[in-house]
């Protein structure tokens, strides 16, 4: 290897090693720009802020256990100053769910199951490494699309209009 002379160099290397030793993290595997902090919170308090929803689809698939388990996890691991868990309404990825966003980094976990959450707290939270099965998009090995429209299919009328006889 040759020696590092310049900062442009350095930040070369560095971009070459991040891009083959986080191949999971890409803009596909984060949270959609649409999903931001509950209100009151704030971004760049030092906080890890963990949301899980716990709307319908999700609670329907244990979020609140999920939710609970993560509030055990980081009692058990002396994060309870770092970390805030948050439940949360639907993101709008019923079919991925139950789901958590993990802020200020912005990462979406997917399919959560209860045993997924000591990984999630152990290795992102207290060891700041992303738990990269579980990333958005990863399940299916492949990132979801950037740009999403939600309900798009959806009828968006209840009935035919009614038309005067």
């Amino acid at each position: 290897m040759q020696p590092i002379t310049s900062y442009a160099q350095l930040l070369a290397l560095y971009e070459q090693e991040t891009a083959k030793t986080n191949l999971r993290l890409r803009k596909e595997n984060l949270a959609p720009d649409f999903i931001q902090l509950p209100e009151g919170c704030q971004p760049n308090s030092g906080e890890i802020h963990v949301m899980v929803c716990a709307d319908t689809g999700c609670a329907a698939s244990n979020s609140l256990g999920i939710a609970d388990k993560f509030e055990a996890a980081v009692v058990k691991y002396g994060l309870t100053d770092q970390v805030k868990i948050i439940r949360t309404g639907c993101f709008g990825l019923c079919s991925q769910g139950p789901v958590v966003v993990v802020h200020p980094e912005r990462i979406m976990y997917t399919k959560i199951t209860p045993d997924n959450v000591e990984e999630i707290v152990t290795s992102h939270l207290r060891d700041g490494h992303y738990v990269e099965h579980l990333l958005l998009g990863a399940q299916e090995g492949k990132p979801l699309p950037t740009t999403m429209t939600l309900f798009s299919s959806r009828n968006k009328s209840a009935s035919p209009p009614v038309t005067a006889a």
